[in-house]
């Protein structure tokens, strides 16, 4: 299908004083701006495009630093062809290139300008590449204003002062620092903007700009974003002049410009976003609304701390080792606090149902859908596990605690190997690790070698469960108090019911197991009958 390489071909004889600058010249150009041009290119330089690419071509490092370079090698390299031999582009100056990335303040920033033959030109901002501190800082988005939008807006200052009429551009988070200098450029500066084309960026968070009046720049702003959109719907202005247009790529693939369809000089359009993506814009949209900023940073931070704990710098260095890096993560949240935990835990949440509980209920018209969302799931699920506690022997409880005992103690053995091997079979370094390890093997071994004492670790796994169940019981009882009395009463009566459960278990002795198991199934039969009727 055709796209921006297509264009190129079509347009690329007539100069920029035969044919205007149009929105597809600023895709095009934002592609070029992904060019990883290293240290070929001084800042002070002037250089045409055509060079740059020589030089490239010289060095053999035509690489571009778009996510989905990797997988899309042959349409970038017939792009880079493209632009390479059409005069509309090859002989385009550029100017001003500047390349900064800075792990310890957090910026990853690039952009350049192209000056053009009609005595315009264009400020070009490379959105997030392949590094971990680029990752980051889009992240950061969220809670703070972040180095790179002052950069953005300085750079675009100077590039005014020039007296040229400018264009400004860029994809992704680059379209968001274009957004940005826009904005807070003074008045008088953008008195000499002509356009801004924000190419399927994010917009400007409201709780970190809670005042400002983004639509005084919508009568210059073109919004392009595909069929399947998350990014652009985060933080969305709605502006005035948006497209939503046709990829030959699905799902999250649709992000990259060169998926974008063009037909006969224009983009195919779509009347809305796909539904998928949406649910997707609404996870993440409903979660940074349900958690404040100061939240934000902690995720955040305690994140990506736990991505680079081993001196990773690179999204395809996390790849490297995956096991290490979920085992940070997995630690790292584990080692937060009850708050941070929470945190994430509404994220996951947001995964399952696409948005918050309140959100998901009321979403739902139907009166039928509530009731069983609410107490007909409820209470056919607890009253099915209570039969099944019930009809299955009571010699077989044992061995189902072990079995779910044999997945865990799998797990840590092979995370422990691996970590050893990954760290050189550094003991000492390891020796936390290893001595837990050996701890649950042992303890494993112990539940096969005296029947015993397996019938007494089953009851003590159930009875934690129920414990736990009664703690995560108790954070509902503000909710049920504010609802109703009774609620609230039942409530109560709920989390002694299940805590006295959980303790028989723990401490009844071993002769009782059978009446420890038959008190299981009535209790969650009882309380799934009660959430039925109730």
């Amino acid at each position: 299908m055709a796209n921006i390489t297509t264009y190129i071909h079509w347009m690329g004889k007539l100069s920029f004083q035969q044919s205007s600058f149009s929105e597809f010249d600023a895709i095009a150009l934002a592609t070029f701006t992904y060019l990883d041009l290293g240290d070929l290119v001084a800042e002070d330089e002037v250089i045409s495009l055509s060079n740059a690419v020589t030089r490239l071509e010289e060095k053999k490092s035509s690489v571009f630093l778009s996510l989905d370079w990797g997988i899309k090698k042959r349409s970038y390299a017939a792009f880079l062809k493209a632009i390479f031999s059409a005069p509309r582009y090859k002989d385009i100056k550029i100017v001003n290139y500047t390349n900064k990335n800075d792990i310890k303040q957090h910026v990853q920033f690039a952009a350049m300008t192209f000056l053009l033959d009609d005595g315009t030109q264009l400020v070009s901002y490379r959105g997030t590449d392949d590094t971990l501190v680029g990752w980051k800082e889009d992240f950061m988005f969220s809670f703070t204003r972040v180095p790179a939008q002052e950069l953005a807006l300085q750079y675009l200052k100077d590039v005014i002062a020039t007296g040229r009429k400018t264009y400004v551009t860029g994809h992704s988070k680059g379209g968001c620092l274009a957004e940005y200098a826009t904005l807070f450029v003074d008045e008088s500066e953008r008195a000499n903007i002509l356009h801004a084309y924000l190419l399927d960026s994010p917009g400007l968070c409201e709780d970190v700009y809670p005042n400002v009046n983004i639509h005084a720049i919508d009568p210059l702003v073109s919004a392009i974003e595909p069929e399947y959109d998350v990014v652009a719907s985060i933080f969305d202005h709605d502006w005035s002049d948006k497209k939503i247009v046709a990829s030959d790529e699905k799902g999250i693939m649709q992000h990259g410009m060169l998926s974008w369809i063009i037909d006969e000089g224009n983009f195919i359009l779509r009347r809305q976003n796909d539904r998928s993506s949406t649910w997707a814009t609404d996870v993440v949209m409903s979660w940074l609304k349900d958690v404040s900023t100061e939240e934000r940073e902690g995720f955040v931070n305690d994140l990506f701390k736990a991505l680079t704990k081993h001196g990773e710098k690179s999204v395809w260095d996390l790849g490297k080792n995956p096991t290490r890096v979920f085992d940070s993560v997995l630690v790292s949240y584990f080692g937060a606090t009850r708050r941070r935990k929470k945190t994430v835990g509404k994220l996951g949440l947001y995964l399952v149902l696409g948005t918050n509980i309140r959100s998901f209920i009321k979403r739902k018209k139907s009166k039928f859908f509530d009731l069983i969302f609410t107490n007909v799931f409820q209470g056919v699920l607890m009253a099915v596990l209570g039969v099944i506690f019930l009809v299955v022997p009571s010699v077989a409880m044992p061995y189902i605690a072990a079995g779910i005992m044999s997945i865990i103690v799998l797990a840590m053995t092979v995370l422990t190997i691996v970590s050893l091997a990954q760290e050189k079979w550094d003991f000492y370094g390891q020796r936390m690790r290893i001595a837990l390890t050996i701890l649950m093997l042992l303890l494993y071994a112990s539940l096969w070698v005296k029947l015993d004492f397996l019938v007494s670790f089953s009851n003590t796994v159930f009875g934690i469960f129920f414990v736990i169940f009664a703690m995560w019981l108790s954070e509902n009882l503000e909710y049920s108090r504010l609802k109703s009395k009774f609620d609230f009463i039942w409530n109560i009566l709920e989390i002694v019911l299940y805590g006295v459960t959980g303790a028989f278990f723990i401490f009844a002795p071993e002769s009782l197991i059978v009446i420890g198991v038959f008190t299981i199934g009535t209790v969650l039969i009882s309380d799934g009958i009660y959430r039925l009727i109730r």
